[in-house]
């Protein structure tokens, strides 16, 4: 069974989330294989799934040493204020789904309103650094 990754894992593998990795078996995507109540994932289809997406990539020009460290302080920034429970409340929620468990709508509902929250959080902040960016 070690050739085979759970859904979780083969997200965190290709660098999306559950929700696309579930989508992309469902559509045929990403070959999977039901093993009890569990759909897998072969490493072959993942390390395929790869290697396309990094022939269909783009290559984009080299970001110099200070746009990289523009962009590293700009996450930061924004990282720096999202609420630090509702990021450990995500992760909890996100790690129950990566081990094959299901979240009961209650739970659903909480992770949208956390998920939301952080993205309104992150669009503020985003925008405060572009403006105090322009402004000096």
């Amino acid at each position: 069974m070690s050739e085979y990754l759970a859904t979780g894992q083969a997200a965190r593998a290709l660098g999306g989330s559950i929700h696309a990795a579930r989508n992309c078996v469902t559509s045929g995507q990403l070959p999977a294989a039901r093993f009890d109540s569990r759909t897998l994932v072969h490493r072959d289809a993942i390390l395929r799934t790869l290697e396309e997406l990094a022939k269909a990539r783009p290559s984009a020009p080299a970001a110099s040493g200070s746009d990289r460290e523009r962009a590293a302080q700009r996450r930061q920034f924004v990282r720096a204020q999202l609420p630090a429970d509702h990021l450990t409340r995500l992760e909890a929620l996100h790690a129950k789904l990566e081990a094959g468990d299901r979240l009961s709508g209650e739970e659903r509902a909480e992770m949208r309103r956390i998920e939301q929250r952080g993205l309104e959080v992150a669009g503020e902040k985003v925008d405060e650094w572009t403006a105090r960016a322009a402004s000096s």
